[in-house]
């Protein structure tokens, strides 16, 4: 009797535990360290909190499977953090189960404000995030990946020590928050800046045919002048979709790619649009072909790359915009194929002339099986639809044998060529025979 009581309540305890133990980080939730926290504060009389939010906007774009694989993965490398940037008592939680918001609970001593924590831990480990940040493909386009917040808990036996512990979580988020939207400001000034004063760099860089080595077209690439806030091209477009500055700076890319742009033979212009705009009326309008014609253009010499940075969810008004931009006469290609928000169903709703086959599935190619396997049934599917594979960001020899032997019509990259002004116009020579 005694034994099956005991039974009974050790499975209630599980049970218990299991409810407020996360199985997505592997961390504990705050009900399960409060009396560590109490003992830390009770004697050290400090803790510092730093507070690190993964953006919503991740999930979102990619999915949730997605944010919560990278959710555990800033879990497992902020762990590491510990006897590094932070003490190895650090108390590592978050509040409460499938919560994304990852807590650093850090002892500290009296001498400690929220200046000496900002500098000492929460600046350390958004600079060490951020540079992990860059290293994951899906999340360089996003800005910021990333709320970082803190605060300073200081004893006092007249609180209840909850109140205490939960005020610091609130101040530590409102100040992520605060930080964040202070940000933001900077960056839609310092965008409005470079719209206003067009300091803008226009770069071509060639996409080649493997089979005559022949350049077909050139990539118009636009990215900020000495601009820290926007220190590339990934940083500027990915802030500008969150603003209602993005068809102006996309407005400006296009002017400045025509205004640089000299046409050598045959060869294509590729610009760069969202899928926003597509409904601009200056591309449905007589305003872009006018400005085509005065540098002795014609739509038919231009190719509209869409890249989709935001979801398309009423195609058919999409397919319809797409549409008159055809019938006007210009060529439409589907940039970063195989990443993002480009599938199967935007190809068909589209009927592109290219498909650009993204940088993140051709680096490596050649060592990666998986990779060549979905670029080898990519090829036979692009020519059953008429439409030309472009594959972006060659820069090894191995790479670029793996993709013409796939198949491949089309390519770019810094084995070829780095983005220029004006553009290069050799033609790019037979270096890899033999």
């Amino acid at each position: 009797m005694i034994n099956n009581e005991f039974e009974k309540i050790k499975l209630a305890w599980i049970k218990y535990r299991s409810l407020l133990h996360d199985s997505l980080s592997g961390l504990p939730t705050l009900p399960l360290v409060l009396e560590d926290l109490r003992k830390h504060l009770s004697h050290d009389k400090r803790l510092a909190l730093i507070l690190i939010g993964l953006s919503e906007r991740i999930e979102s774009i990619y999915g949730w499977q997605t944010y919560e694989e990278i959710f555990s993965e800033l879990v497992e490398r902020s762990l590491r953090f510990r006897g590094k940037l932070v003490p190895e008592d650090t108390i590592f939680t978050i509040a409460e189960p499938k919560s994304t918001d990852l807590l650093l609970f850090i002892p500290v001593s009296e001498e400690y404000d929220s200046k000496k924590v900002l500098e000492e831990y929460a600046i350390p480990i958004k600079e060490e995030l951020e540079r992990w940040s860059k290293e994951v493909e899906s999340l360089r386009v996003l800005e910021p990946v990333f709320r970082i917040g803190y605060a300073v808990m200081i004893y006092d036996p007249m609180m209840r020590f909850e109140r205490i512990i939960y005020g610091g979580i609130k101040r530590a988020s409102e100040e992520a928050w605060r930080e964040e939207e202070t940000m933001r400001g900077k960056k839609e000034k310092e965008m409005e800046w470079i719209i206003k004063n067009n300091l803008l760099q226009t770069l071509f860089q060639p996409i080649v045919e493997l089979e005559n080595y022949e350049i077909h077209g050139y990539e118009a690439l636009n990215r900020a002048k000495g601009s820290h806030i926007f220190p590339d091209a990934d940083s500027l477009f990915s802030f500008a979709v969150r603003t209602e500055l993005l068809l102006e700076l996309e407005r400006l890319c296009r002017l400045n790619a025509l205004l640089h742009f000299k046409k050598p033979d045959d060869a294509k212009l590729f610009i760069n649009i969202s899928a926003k705009a597509v409904y601009d009326p200056e591309l449905t309008g007589d305003v872009f072909v006018r400005k085509l014609e005065e540098k002795g253009l014609s739509p038919g010499d231009v190719v509209f790359e869409i890249t989709e940075r935001l979801a398309i969810v009423d195609f058919p008004s999409f397919e319809y915009a797409v549409k008159r931009l055809r019938d006007r006469g210009f060529m439409i290609a589907i940039d970063d194929m195989g990443a993002g928000y480009s599938s199967l169903h935007t190809v068909a709703e589209i009927k592109p002339d290219y498909l650009k086959y993204d940088m993140a599935l051709v680096r490596n190619i050649d060592k990666h099986l998986i990779k060549k396997a979905i670029l080898e049934t990519l090829v036979p599917f692009a020519r059953k639809i008429n439409a030309k594979i472009i594959a972006e960001g060659v820069e090894t020899v191995d790479e670029y044998k793996t993709i013409k032997e796939s198949g491949v019509d089309l390519a770019q990259g810094f084995l070829f060529s780095a983005p220029k002004d004006p553009p290069p116009t050799t033609e790019i020579r037979k270096i890899w025979e033999g």
